[in-house]
């Protein structure tokens, strides 16, 4: 079974996107937060992560967001 870890969102504004989805969403962010990197998580406990990270880019090409999927019964690679 395959689960929806986080998605990724490349964002410019971190003040601004972070309170953006956070209020969007119901989401808090985490304490380790910085203006690089933040990670959103589902007030109730119950979702995947929103990660912000912030990167400049004058042309923006897709994609901008993807998502991270999580795998906990896959076997190791040897």
């Amino acid at each position: 079974m395959l689960i929806v870890g986080s998605v990724v969102i490349r964002i410019e504004d971190m003040d601004r996107q972070a309170a953006f989805w956070s209020a969007a969403l119901n989401y808090v962010p985490r304490d380790d937060a910085d203006e690089d990197f933040t990670q959103l998580l589902p007030r109730n406990g119950v979702g995947p992560r929103i990660s912000l990270d912030r990167w400049h880019a004058d042309l923006h090409n897709p994609p901008r967001l993807h998502l991270v999927i999580d795998a906990p019964d896959r076997v190791p690679d040897d």
